[in-house]
């Protein structure tokens, strides 16, 4: 992905991510800027595509499935509508003052 900064300069992010996949981070993460788990000599004890495989695995609320979603047009309400529904349902504590219009 490029990008041009405020100055005109073009910078290629992608290329850069790539060139920097095998730095070793600063400080105490032991990882490198891909996000493979790192032993103390800097070898690649787990790529970072095992730890999300093995994190997707052991965790019990991971979302492992895609959901469908349902059309929108069920979802998209008038202002009239918004406010019935959610006078119906209790949550209005004041009714609004005008009257507003279903267009």
């Amino acid at each position: 992905m490029k990008t041009r900064t405020k100055n005109g300069l073009i910078i290629d992010f992608a290329a850069l991510q790539a060139r920097a996949g095998e730095t070793i981070a600063v400080g105490n993460a032991r990882m490198n800027a891909r996000g493979d788990i790192l032993t103390h000599g800097g070898i690649v004890e787990q790529t970072a595509e095992q730890a999300a495989d093995a994190y997707y695995k052991n965790n019990p609320y991971a979302v492992t499935q895609n959901v469908a979603l349902g059309s929108l047009e069920d979802e998209i309400l008038s202002p009239l509508e918004a406010m019935q529904k959610l006078g119906e349902a209790g949550q209005l504590g004041i009714k609004p003052r005008r009257k507003t219009t279903d267009e």
